[in-house]
């Protein structure tokens, strides 16, 4: 498992932060970001005769924004907002909390690692 996070401090602006995971392939072309905006594409395997037997959403952009996370529910507090990803290479799914409370939003992905020496 993998644990990172990223503090927002009091009097900054969480609405132009946004807190993943990218594969080495996203590329950001805008000077804005905008989820809606990453292509993503859902590969569905099956058999001749039609049997779905696995349906897989793929992008290469897997983020939460904290603008969204900063909300009062969310408990943002005198040090400010800390939003944490834990990837957990085991299963590849990606996990998000804020101010240590999880939030609704997770991924499942493929993590591969690349071992050179």
């Amino acid at each position: 498992m993998h644990y990172y996070s990223v503090r927002i401090f009091p009097g900054q602006e969480p609405s132009s932060v946004w807190v993943g995971w990218v594969t080495s392939d996203f590329h950001q072309h805008d000077p804005g970001f905008e989820l809606h905006k990453v292509r993503t594409v859902t590969v569905t395997l099956g058999d001749e005769k039609g049997k779905v037997h696995e349906s897989i959403k793929r992008s290469n952009c897997y983020m939460v924004w904290a603008g969204e996370s900063s909300s009062p529910g969310q408990g943002r507090n005198n040090n400010g907002l800390e939003i944490g990803c834990l990837v957990d290479t085991t299963n590849g799914l990606l996990t998000f909390t804020a101010n240590g409370k999880d939030l609704s939003t997770y991924y499942q992905v493929n993590i591969y690692f690349v071992v050179t020496g």
